[in-house]
C-alpha cells in the first residue's frame, strides 16, 4: 500500500494515429517558421502628430480561427485527425461498396452527419462570439490629442505617433509609452490579466522628462494617463 500523503498520477497516452497527426502538424509549423523571413529591426525616431508611411501593422484585434473559405476544411481536419472519427468515416464510405454493405446507408451516415453538424454549429457560434468581441474592442473610442484639439477615434484607427489620453479603468489599446500621469511622481498601476493571466496590479512610472512638463492646459477629470503610442 502506498504511504499516506502520496498520490499516483496515471497518464493517458494518445493513440498512434493521433500522435502521427500531431507530429505532422508540428513539422508543418516548423517548416513554415523556417521559410518565413526574419525581420531586421532598426531603431527609429518617433515624432508626435506625424503620419508615418510604411508597412506598420494596424491596431486591430483579430482572434477568429476561421474565415468563409477555411471554415469547413479546418473543422473537418480537426475532427478527422482523431482515429475514432476517421474510423467511422472509413466504415461509412465502405458501405457504398455493395459487397461490403451490411445495412442501410443512413444507419452510418446519419449519426456521423449529426455529429459533424453539431460540431460545425458550435464552432461557428464560438467564432461568431469571437468576432463580435473583437468588433467591440476595435470600436472602443479613445481621445486623441492633436495640435488643433482633441479627436474621438476608435481603437482600430490609432496609428504610430498618436498621442492619446486614457482614463481610469480603461483598456490600453496598444503597445504604449507612458508620458504623464496626474500623480506627482508619475506612477500608475496597470493590470495585464489579458496578456499573462496575472490579476495583480503592476506599477508603471512615466518618463521623467515628460512628467515634469506643465499639464495645466489638459483637462483631467479623473486619473488620466497621457501616452504615446509606440508599436513594437
Amino acid at each position: 500500500t502506498p504511504k499516506s500523503g502520496r498520490r499516483r498520477v496515471h497518464k493517458t497516452s494518445s493513440g498512434p494515429f493521433e500522435a502521427l497527426c500531431t507530429g505532422i502538424e508540428r513539422c508543418l509549423r516548423l517548416a513554415w517558421s523556417k521559410l518565413k523571413r526574419k525581420k531586421d529591426y532598426q531603431p527609429r525616431a518617433i515624432r508626435l502628430g506625424r503620419q508615418y508611411l510604411g508597412s506598420f501593422p494596424p491596431n486591430v484585434i483579430k482572434n477568429q480561427k476561421y474565415n468563409i473559405f477555411t471554415f469547413i476544411p479546418l473543422v473537418l481536419f480537426q475532427q478527422f485527425k482523431f482515429f475514432l472519427n476517421l474510423y467511422f468515416l472509413v466504415v461509412a464510405i465502405t458501405q457504398f461498396v455493395p459487397s461490403l454493405r451490411i445495412g442501410y446507408l443512413y444507419t452510418y451516415w446519419a449519426p456521423l452527419g449529426f455529429v459533424l453538424a453539431v460540431t460545425m454549429c458550435r464552432e461557428a457560434w464560438d467564432d461568431l462570439k469571437r468576432f463580435l468581441r473583437d468588433k467591440d474592442l476595435n470600436g472602443q473610442i479613445y481621445e486623441k490629442l492633436t495640435r488643433t484639439g482633441s479627436l474621438s477615434i476608435p481603437s482600430a484607427e490609432l496609428q504610430l505617433g498618436d498621442l492619446i489620453k486614457i482614463e481610469k479603468n480603461q483598456r490600453i489599446p496598444a503597445d504604449l509609452v507612458l508620458l504623464q500621469t496626474t500623480e506627482k511622481n508619475g506612477a500608475c498601476f496597470v493590470r495585464t490579466d489579458q496578456l499573462d493571466g496575472e490579476t495583480d496590479w503592476k506599477l508603471r512610472i512615466a518618463v521623467p522628462t515628460t512628467q515634469s512638463l506643465d499639464s495645466d492646459r489638459v483637462d483631467f477629470h479623473s486619473i488620466l494617463i497621457l501616452i504615446l503610442i509606440f508599436f513594437l
